[in-house]
């Protein structure tokens, strides 16, 4: 039997069921001899499915801008031992540009105030990073994206290495669509480090059950802050 499809506001017919798209998703507005309901329903069976996906059309954002951000990353984390971010601008013709909010850090917390870019030129993503963890989405980073603006948002992890790991993605109506890094970014290095994904050469490399015979003095343990505190020439 035909159920007919009827947009919420519309005249309904007098008798028998009918779907009502509304705000809020589908209805079945239903009779029988006891009652008349009109209820919420997760889909329209007599409708094929439908896949969501993203085409990324903008232009990629250069592999230049990435190492700004880099630099500016390792800074805020010697300094505030924390995360930080930046806002992607796309500027006229098409140009990507990188400007930092207002942001306060810890160790912990990361709280920023988009804000204050008014005037700055159009908000389309955004870069934040996660100091020494793997690039990934965390499902902290999957709510802000869901909850904050439609746009391409990138993370860089591990940022002591010269070549930070990076995670893509682009949120639009609160869904996440993670893209690999090359199809947003232009000019990465061919030996740059994906998306979280673990180096394959890890599987050659166990833990060992004790201390090597040739360990050549190296310490098992060392701390990154003790390292420059040792050699001062790795500032900048």
């Amino acid at each position: 039997m035909h159920i007919p499809i009827i947009q919420s506001g519309d005249q309904l017919p007098e008798s028998g069921p009918a779907y009502i798209v509304g705000r809020k998703g589908f209805y079945l507005r239903k009779e029988t001899s006891l009652y008349q309901v009109t209820v919420k329903v997760p889909e329209i069976p007599a409708y094929a499915e439908v896949k969501e996906e993203l085409r990324w059309q903008a232009p990629p954002v250069p592999y230049a801008l990435i190492e700004r951000a880099h630099a500016f990353f390792r800074t805020v984390f010697w300094k505030y031992g924390g995360e930080a971010i930046v806002a992607l601008i796309l500027a006229d013709k098409n140009t990507w540009q990188l400007e930092a909010p207002e942001q306060s850090v810890s160790a912990m917390h990361l709280d920023y105030d988009l804000k204050s870019l008014a005037g700055k030129g159009r908000l389309a993503g955004t870069i934040h990073s996660h100091c020494n963890m793997g690039a990934f989405f965390s499902n902290t980073d999957d709510d802000d994206t869901a909850e904050g603006f439609d746009g391409l948002h990138l993370v860089l992890g591990r940022i002591m290495l010269p070549l930070p790991e990076i995670a893509a993605a682009v949120c639009i109506n609160g869904s996440v669509f993670k893209l690999a890094p090359e199809a947003v970014i232009s000019g990465l290095p061919e030996d740059a480090i994906g998306s979280g994904e673990p180096d394959p050469w890890l599987a050659k490399v166990q833990a060992a059950k004790a201390p090597p015979k040739h360990s050549y003095g190296l310490r098992q343990n060392w701390d990154e802050q003790e390292m420059l505190e040792d050699a001062p020439w790795m500032r900048w």
